[in-house]
């Protein structure tokens, strides 16, 4: 027989907080044991079979968990980063990198917008191409949209950078 005054442990909460609890726990494990990324990338591989089980129909947190996963599995190397390693090799100050490498950006974003091509012996061709207009079907809604023709920036890289990753 039950006694009745013994209060039972379980909180009474709504079946969605528990759900939501769950998932943030089983992210923040995912997150520590380093195993979010595959998570998130079998999700989004086969996301017609995990998609709305995991995270529900029309959430847009996917996009932003796997992007952020990205980040934490593959380091990125920053501007900052970038001009302090050139200093190290090169022996130049940084104030003078960053002028520099301001005047490169510039200069390559000026021949873009002009509509010429620009070729960087070692490092490759930067081009710009017009991307047709399309109609792609969107993930989260399910409906047709159409994507406006616009311009966009193409990298080639030289076959001497290509063969230098490679080895």
């Amino acid at each position: 027989m039950v006694n009745s005054k013994i209060r039972s442990a379980k909180v009474d909460l709504p079946w969605s907080i528990w759900a939501i609890i769950e998932k943030v726990l089983i992210l923040f494990f995912c997150i520590f044991s380093n195993l979010l990324y595959y998570i998130l990338y079998l999700i989004y591989r086969h996301k017609k079979l995990f998609y709305s089980f995991i995270f529900g129909k029309d959430c847009i947190i996917f996009a932003a968990l796997y992007s952020i996963s990205i980040l934490i599995n593959r380091r990125l190397m920053t501007k900052t980063e970038f001009i302090k390693a050139v200093s190290d090799k090169t022996g130049l100050t940084v104030g003078e990198l960053n002028r520099v490498f301001d005047g490169f950006v510039y200069v390559l974003q000026e021949q873009l917008v002009a509509g010429e091509k620009v070729q960087l012996s070692n490092l490759g061709i930067f081009d710009v191409a017009t991307r047709a207009e399309r109609t792609i079907k969107n993930h989260f809604t399910g409906k047709e949209q159409v994507v406006a023709a616009k311009k966009v920036v193409k990298y080639k890289p030289s076959k001497y950078l290509t063969d230098v990753v490679n080895e």
